[in-house]
């Protein structure tokens, strides 16, 4: 993985956190669920912690 790629992947996962915190979940967020928990997986994994507490379904 060259530099770039790993930058674009860290401003997509970035990206997807601000989203789904404007949007106030994740199916409110436009990307699909699987993207959007991958993503914030692995930015919850470089940054060793939890960004949103998650449950299977929506309030």
């Amino acid at each position: 993985m060259t530099f770039l790629q790993v930058i674009v992947d860290h401003f997509k996962q970035i990206s997807t956190f601000a989203s789904v915190a404007q949007k106030g979940s994740l199916s409110a967020a436009a990307l699909a669920a699987a993207v959007i928990g991958r993503r914030l997986d692995a930015l919850e994994e470089r940054m060793c912690v939890k960004l949103f507490l998650r449950s299977t379904s929506s309030p």
